[in-house]
């Protein structure tokens, strides 16, 4: 693979917020240079939901939420929405730049 192709590689990953694995074969050289930069992408926290806040836990939050609390009149269904979205589990990149014997 050539350096501009990894090149490439890195600046997909700094645009695209989606990609969850992506797995890099290249010369020992390349590796080397590259290392750090592709290691900031590792483990990056993405904008894919991987697990909802479970139903027990958001029927709890609700039925606490009662409008007699000033603080709950605020509170409309689109923001108790983000709120939600905010507890899930969202998923996480794998990263990995590995050399090895470049065969045919």
């Amino acid at each position: 693979m050539s350096e501009e192709s990894v090149q490439a590689f890195l600046d997909m990953l700094k645009a695209n917020n989606k990609l969850e694995y992506l797995e890099l074969l290249v010369s020992p050289a390349l590796v080397y240079r590259y290392a750090a930069a592709f290691r900031q992408h590792h483990r990056e926290t993405l904008n894919i939901e991987r697990k909802k806040l479970p139903l027990r836990c958001r029927l709890a939050f609700l039925s606490v939420v009662q409008p007699v609390y000033d603080i709950f009149l605020h509170l409309d269904s689109y923001v108790i929405q983000q709120i939600f979205e905010f507890t899930a589990i969202n998923a996480k990149r794998t990263v990995c730049l590995t050399s090895g014997e470049m065969g045919l």
